[in-house]
């Protein structure tokens, strides 16, 4: 059951063509060491079902979520949403315009945060 259950964790990732995140893989053996697959499962399912069929669209929804995670200081996950953004059609003005604001209420270190992962990102595609 234990292996079954992170499987469909996985799935809620891989079935949307997108790798599994590192952050969840930690998550899931945490949750597997201490039995509560169950509980990761809930809010894995709480998060697709806020996001899925939002108002917003999905470009807006994963800017939103890079804003959130800059102004948390969240730097890996926001990295993934800055490019889920980009695969739902954000252009970097948007993304960097992004960054800007999240300096208003993460200061900044969350606009410094948010242009080095753009930097990131602008690397690799080099």
């Amino acid at each position: 059951m234990t292996e079954e259950l992170a499987g469909q964790i996985r799935a809620l990732y891989t079935g949307r063509g997108l790798p599994v995140p590192p952050a969840i893989e930690g998550r899931i053996e945490v949750a597997s060491r201490v039995g509560r697959l169950e509980a990761l499962e809930a809010v894995e399912l709480v998060k697709r079902r806020l996001v899925a069929g939002n108002t917003l669209g999905p470009k807006l929804v994963q800017l939103i979520q890079f804003s959130q995670l800059l102004g948390t200081g969240h730097q890996q996950t926001a990295s993934l949403h800055a490019r889920a953004a980009m695969k739902e059609g954000a252009t970097v003005e948007e993304l960097a315009a992004v960054a800007e604001l999240a300096l208003i209420t993460g200061g900044l270190p969350a606009y410094v945060m948010g242009m080095d992962i753009l930097a990131g990102i602008f690397a690799e595609e080099k």
